[in-house]
Parts: structure tokens; C-alpha cells; sequence
């Protein structure tokens, strides 16, 4: 389970994407991995990182913002099927078509 805090969550938002999802990827004690070579994991630290940045956007408290943070490790955790709808949804999105699931 995911421990972020309010000091870490507000460094990812301040960092540059790139930086900020290796950042994150540091929080959450994940090992370096291949963007490429592993899509599930690498949409995996994409939602975690997009729900952080949607959060910090709305403007809620660093605190809140990492307990989204939290709450969306947990439930990509208990829920691993939603990893392939995710991509899915995102492999639509980038060729700019509708796809129904």
C-alpha cells in the first residue's frame, strides 16, 4: 500500500512530467522499469500521476492530494482488470476515435 505524503506529492506536481513521474515512481518504491517494454506499469504510474495532478488542479490541500493519490494505488491494487480498460480508453483516445468497450 501506497504511503504518500503531502511534502511528496507537492514535489511531483512541482517537477516537470518527466521528472515528476520518476519522482513518484521513487515514492511509491517501484525498481527503474522500461516505458516502453512494460505498458501496464507505465499506465499504471500515468493514472496514479494524472489523479494527483487533476487533484493539485482543483486546488485541494498537498494532504488531500496525496490521500487521492493513496486512495487510487488502492484501488488500481484491488481492481487489476481496470488497468486494461484504462488502456484501452487511452489507446482510443491518442488515435483521436471513439471505442466502445
Amino acid at each position: 500500500m501506497a504511503n504518500l505524503s503531502a511534502e511528496g506529492v507537492e514535489t511531483v506536481i512541482e517537477l516537470q512530467k518527466k521528472r515528476g513521474r520518476q519522482y513518484l515512481r521513487e515514492l511509491l518504491e517501484w525498481e527503474e522499469f522500461d516505458e516502453i517494454r512494460d505498458l501496464r506499469r507505465s499506465i499504471r504510474l500515468d493514472t496514479i500521476y494524472y489523479s494527483l495532478v487533476f487533484a493539485a488542479e482543483k486546488g485541494l490541500p498537498w494532504l488531500t492530494v496525496a490521500e487521492v493519490g493513496n486512495l487510487t494505488v488502492e484501488l488500481l491494487d484491488e481492481t487489476p482488470d481496470v488497468m486494461t480498460v484504462h488502456h484501452r480508453s487511452l489507446s482510443a483516445m491518442e488515435i483521436g476515435s471513439m471505442y466502445y468497450l
